[in-house]
C-alpha cells in the first residue's frame, strides 16, 4: 500500500503508466509523499525505513485563508534544508516537485548533499526527478536550468534522472549535451511534456540519449 503523509490527495501514483515511466523503474515502487520539511524529517526516521527510500517532495506554502495550499517555486534556502535532512538517510531515489526552481536552487541541493563526500562515497541518490509541475513553467524559464540538470547529473553521479517540464527546446538540449560530456554514470536520462491532460509525453532527446547510450555500454 503507498505510503504518505502529505496534506492532500496523493499527486504520485506508482500504478499509474503516465507516472511510473518518467521512474524509470519496471515496477511499481511505493513512494513516501511529503509536503512540509517536518514531514521530510520524518520520513527518515526508523518508523517507515526501509520503505521510504522512494520521496516525493512537494513544495508547497502555508493554507490560504480562503482554503486551499499554493504550490511554490523551490527556493535556495529551501533546496538547502531539503539536502540536509535527506543526506546521509535512506533515500535513494527522490522527486523534487515545485512550480519552477529559482536560480541556484539546483546546485545548491546537490552542493549541500555532497558536503564532505569523500571521492571514495558512495553516491546516495540514484534517481532523481526535477519537475516542474504547471504546464506555464518549464525548464526555458531560466536559461541556466539545462546546465544545472546535467551539473545535478554529474555531481550527484546518478543512473536515472528525469525532468518534467512545460517546455523544452534545441537549446535546452545543447546545453544538457555540453555539460554531461564527461559523465560516465548516467545510463537513463527522460524530458517529459505534461499535458493539460495530465499525461506525460516523451520529449525525444537523441544527443543526450547517445551519451547516456555510451554510459550503458561501457
Amino acid at each position: 500500500m503507498q505510503q504518505e503523509i502529505c496534506a492532500r490527495q496523493p499527486w504520485f501514483d506508482p500504478r499509474s503508466p503516465h507516472d511510473l515511466k518518467v521512474t524509470t523503474y519496471l515496477e511499481p515502487q511505493d513512494p513516501i509523499e511529503v509536503d512540509t520539511l517536518e514531514n521530510l524529517r520524518l520520513s527518515q526516521s526508523n518508523l517507515y525505513s526501509p520503505r521510504n527510500q522512494f520521496i516525493v517532495y512537494q513544495q508547497w506554502g502555508e493554507r490560504l485563508p480562503e482554503g486551499g495550499r499554493p504550490y511554490l517555486a523551490l527556493t535556495v534556502p529551501a533546496a538547502a534544508a531539503v539536502a540536509e535532512i535527506i543526506k546521509g538517510g535512506p533515500t535513494c531515489n527522490l522527486i523534487l516537485l515545485c512550480t519552477t526552481f529559482m536560480p541556484g536552487a539546483i546546485r545548491c541541493f546537490v552542493d549541500t548533499l555532497i558536503q564532505n563526500e569523500t571521492p571514495d562515497s558512495a553516491p546516495q541518490l540514484e534517481f532523481l526527478g526535477l519537475f516542474w509541475y504547471f504546464s506555464g513553467d518549464d525548464i526555458t524559464d531560466e536559461p541556466e536550468h539545462s546546465s544545472d540538470v546535467a551539473y545535478a547529473a554529474n555531481r550527484l553521479r546518478l543512473k536515472r534522472l528525469t525532468v518534467l517540464t512545460g517546455a523544452f527546446n534545441t537549446e535546452c538540449e545543447d546545453l544538457l549535451v555540453a555539460g554531461l560530456q564527461q559523465n560516465t554514470t548516467l545510463e537513463y536520462f527522460g524530458v517529459f511534456h505534461k499535458t493539460e491532460q495530465y499525461t506525460w509525453e516523451q520529449i525525444p532527446t537523441p544527443w543526450v540519449d547517445a551519451l547516456v547510450s555510451a554510459n550503458r555500454s561501457r
